[in-house]
């Protein structure tokens, strides 16, 4: 069931890259992402309309939302998280897939990844993906994001 359900992510991830204009040849092209504004969606505004969170003392940034990224799904990634959550829990998922002793994201980096999560979970068949599974086959599809 998980591998099918893995299989569907993957699948809808990336046609929702080939609709959302995301370059995953690795060329040299433009690699800005569509953002759900700009692809029409009536997905919340992106964090990037609003104030981003500020880092704390440490340099981390505090997550309010009280769910594991690893048990939140699409559906609540979309409709229950506030702006900052969802931006949060992207730096969150785009600094673990980097992997240990690699370089903090940009904040611009993060905005648009957080921008492509919800453009990906956009897709009922994604409604119950878990948001570390979305991320990971986002950021594995999209070589802009390994840097």
């Amino acid at each position: 069931m998980r591998t099918s359900s893995a299989l569907l992510a993957v699948t809808t991830l990336s046609l929702a890259l080939v609709a959302c204009g995301t370059d995953t040849s690795g060329g040299s092209g433009n690699n800005r992402s569509s953002t759900a504004a700009d692809a029409g969606s009536s997905a919340p505004a992106s964090a990037s309309k609003q104030a981003l969170p500020k880092p704390g003392p440490d340099g981390s940034y505090e997550q309010t939302w009280k769910r594991p990224t690893a048990d939140t799904t699409c559906d609540q990634f979309r409709q229950q998280m506030t702006s900052p959550e969802r931006w949060v829990m992207a730096a969150e998922i785009l600094t673990d897939q980097r992997g240990e002793g690699a370089d903090e994201p940009a904040r611009p980096d993060v905005t648009r990844f957080e921008a492509d999560l919800g453009v990906a979970c956009q897709d009922g068949a994604v409604a119950d993906s878990v948001m570390t599974e979305v991320g990971s086959t986002l950021y594995r599809l999209d070589p802009s994001y390994q840097s």
